[in-house]
């Protein structure tokens, strides 16, 4: 009797789970099919992309989402890493990382171009690609490291688990630039997606040691003015 009644309540228990578990992944669909529909058919200018049209899709949903998270608005900000804890030290992470991913880059080009290589086709303005890779960071950091990484931590309690699949999940959002707009051959695309898993990963980690989604987003922030001026 007290067998069946423990399996009983076993069940119950994970209903709340499997539901939580659910409730993230319908949030990801939603946002890869919104964003896949929109890159196989639209092509906005850069900074409309993200500045606007990334924000509207990634962070409305969130911010809707975590009304009901705590008390008061400190406490649901707090849920998705906006936070004065750790503050310095995310900055301080952050910055490092960040700079790494600078470093490579101009390495990467260096190795590729010679030190005459052309940035490339990116804006004009380089406080125009400082601002486009922090709006692209804070939309994209807080969604996953901010909002799917800790709720699916509190689920699953396995760190490395919970970091490689928000980073699958981070990077399988870009194939569709990839795939639709840039056309990039199979080879390519698989070493884009690593590429892009990596940063994922470490901004995992950097959120699951640090709980501030500051560190992540500079991270992410200077990858993309890596990737802006050194591609």
């Amino acid at each position: 009797m007290w067998k069946h009644v423990r399996e009983r309540v076993s069940i119950f228990e994970h209903k709340g789970e499997y539901a939580t578990e659910h409730d993230l992944l319908h949030l990801y669909v939603y946002v890869l099919m919104i964003w896949g529909f929109y890159r196989l058919i639209f092509r906005f200018p850069l900074a409309v992309e993200e500045v606007i049209m990334k924000p509207f899709v990634f962070l409305l949903p969130v911010f809707l989402r975590i009304r009901t998270d705590g008390k008061n608005w400190a406490e649901r900000l707090n849920s998705i890493g906006i936070t004065w804890k750790n503050l310095f030290a995310a900055l301080a992470f952050g910055l490092s990382l960040g700079v790494f991913y600078l470093f490579v880059g101009r390495m990467g080009q260096l190795f590729r171009f010679g030190s005459s290589a052309p940035y490339g086709d990116t804006p004009d303005n380089p406080v125009n690609v400082i601002i486009l890779a922090l709006a692209t960071a804070v939309s994209e950091e807080i969604l996953f490291v901010g909002y799917f990484l800790p709720r699916l931590h509190k689920l699953w309690k396995a760190e490395w688990k919970v970091a490689a699949v928000v980073a699958v999940a981070f990077a399988a959002l870009h194939l569709p630039i990839l795939v639709f707009h840039y056309h990039f051959p199979v080879g390519l695309v698989i070493g884009q997606f690593l590429l892009t898993f990596v940063l994922g990963f470490g901004n995992c980690v950097l959120m699951l040691r640090l709980k501030n989604v500051v560190a992540p987003i500079l991270s992410h922030a200077l990858w993309g003015i890596a990737v802006l001026l050194f591609r």
